[in-house]
């Protein structure tokens, strides 16, 4: 009988032991991963807030940016406006018409001090390439994600990835207009 109790002691240190080392560290890499992703995201916030675009630009994600001129090409075949898709990259890289059309208009239908000053932002748990940041109103029902993307070493704004639903073609001939 005694070895049985020495059998269950040890196994319930065994057990005790494993659950405190499979608890996850948080280290200096964790910590400095954090601040960049935070950083991104808010320098995103914070670039839109100001109109600058160019930063903007260049904190989204690929998918993101190739996304956008889509639908911009998207919307002005529909509008019959004769832009080519070409066109419409040409302007984006040079920061032209479309371009900041696209984003006052987008910046004039979000409300920014909602997510920068009166939301509560937490870590999601944070991969090689990809995480997310919980966005939390307390009027809202449910946060939002935003979904972030290690490209070539930085941390990139999934813009598309998180709230992409086919816009609206009254906004997006605004954009062109």
């Amino acid at each position: 009988m005694r070895i049985f109790y020495n059998y269950v002691l040890v196994t319930l240190v065994c057990v005790a032991a494993g659950a405190v080392c499979a608890q996850p560290v948080s280290s200096g890499d964790d910590r400095e991963a954090e601040e960049s992703i935070l950083d991104a995201a808010e320098t995103f916030f914070v670039s839109l807030k100001d109109s600058d675009f160019h930063s903007v630009w260049t904190l989204l994600s690929k998918k993101s940016r190739t996304t956008i001129i889509n639908d911009v090409y998207t919307a002005s075949e529909k509008m019959d406006m004769g832009v080519t898709k070409e066109a419409v990259i040409e302007d984006f890289e040079r920061r032209g018409t479309m371009f900041n059309n696209y984003w006052n208009s987008f910046r004039g239908n979000i409300d920014i001090d909602l997510i920068l000053e009166q939301s509560q932002w937490q870590m999601s748990e944070i991969h090689p390439s990809k995480t997310e940041i919980i966005i939390s109103h307390k009027k809202s029902p449910h946060p939002t994600r935003l979904k972030l993307f290690k490209e070539h070493d930085q941390w990139k704004v999934g813009l598309t990835e998180t709230f992409w639903v086919q816009k609206a073609l009254r906004v997006l001939q605004y954009i062109l207009l």
